[in-house]
């Protein structure tokens, strides 16, 4: 528990770091607003950073702090960082459930990318679509 505790906090006090930057910058914000469409970009960008090897708690707490100020629908939101959590934790090689089980079974680290390629893919359009038919209301 140290370990996902720690991540926990760092993820905190990054959040509170980025709020300060990004209020540094004159409060830039990526969007006008936040639809399905915007989930959609957050949504492709949170899976593709959780491949790379950043956790979803990290994004979560980035992007989160990032769009605050545009007072997003909070379902539509936590919609987008679930999806993202589920998909980006199954297909990352670099997620703690993939690693233990490189660990445990010996199998190479891209493997389970490979055997969840198929599911991250049509969760990933599924979710994009249910976040676009949320987001028309």
């Amino acid at each position: 528990m140290q370990n996902e505790l720690s991540l926990f906090l760092a993820a905190g006090v990054m959040a509170a770091g980025l709020n300060a930057v990004f209020a540094g910058f004159g409060g830039w914000l990526p969007f006008s607003s936040f639809g399905g469409i915007e989930a959609s970009l957050v949504l492709f960008f949170m899976v593709f950073t959780s491949i790379l090897g950043v956790h979803p708690v990290i994004n979560i707490a980035a992007l989160g702090t990032l769009l605050a100020p545009l007072n997003p629908n909070g379902t539509l939101l936590a919609m987008t960082f679930l999806s993202a959590w589920a998909i980006g934790v199954a297909s990352s090689p670099y997620s703690g459930i993939n690693l233990s089980m490189q660990g445990r079974y010996r199998q190479q680290g891209l493997d389970s990318l490979k055997w969840n390629g198929i599911y991250s893919a049509v969760m990933l359009l599924l979710s994009m679509t249910a976040l676009n038919l949320f987001g028309l209301d």
